[in-house]
């Protein structure tokens, strides 16, 4: 089994059909079920979102306003 892995070539594809295998998944899981999952972090927040045979990845940064008072 340790023969199998050799190589650089090899190790991608697995990963990579990993990646698929889960996005699949979650694709499929989104026919039926709603997800929405949100991280918010300092100034911005990022969101993953699968609904309705669709699933959709957002990156929002949020503006700080500064306000100056002039006499």
């Amino acid at each position: 089994m340790g023969e199998f892995f050799k190589g650089w070539l090899r190790k991608i594809g697995v990963v990579t059909l990993m990646v698929a295998c889960v996005f699949a998944g979650v694709w499929v899981r989104s026919l039926v079920i709603n997800d929405f999952i949100q991280i918010p972090s300092e100034d911005s927040y990022s969101s993953l979102d699968s609904k309705a045979e669709t699933v959709s990845f957002l990156g929002v940064t949020m503006g700080t306003q500064h306000l100056h008072r002039i006499d």
